[in-house]
């Protein structure tokens, strides 16, 4: 089997029939080829959704804050409160559990 026929996109498309939350997330910088990287993300942690002016916290697939968002300014407050409750780890190249998406 040859590993070079595989591309992040053919991966992601067979993950995500067996984990309906899968996300492929690619760098974007197509003029160098150092520091580009790909994600597959298959099991999300912690969540976050803004659907019209209701906004939803979700950790290990539970709904943890259902709030009603009346200004910007209240939103990236929210945000940060929720980026903020996670603890850092560091990992290869200082990534690791960041946020992504």
């Amino acid at each position: 089997m040859l590993a070079d026929t595989y591309t992040p996109v053919s991966i992601y498309l067979k993950l995500r029939d067996i984990y309906p939350d899968a996300i492929l997330l690619e760098s974007t910088d197509y003029k160098a080829a150092d520091n580009s990287f790909s994600y597959l993300c298959f099991h999300p942690l912690a969540g976050i959704k803004l659907n019209k002016e209701i906004l939803t916290l979700s950790k290990n697939r539970a709904t943890t804050s259902v709030t009603q968002v009346n200004s910007p300014a209240q939103l990236f407050t929210l945000f940060d409160d929720f980026r903020l409750s996670f603890t850092e780890a560091s990992g290869k190249n200082g990534m690791a559990n960041g946020l992504f998406g």
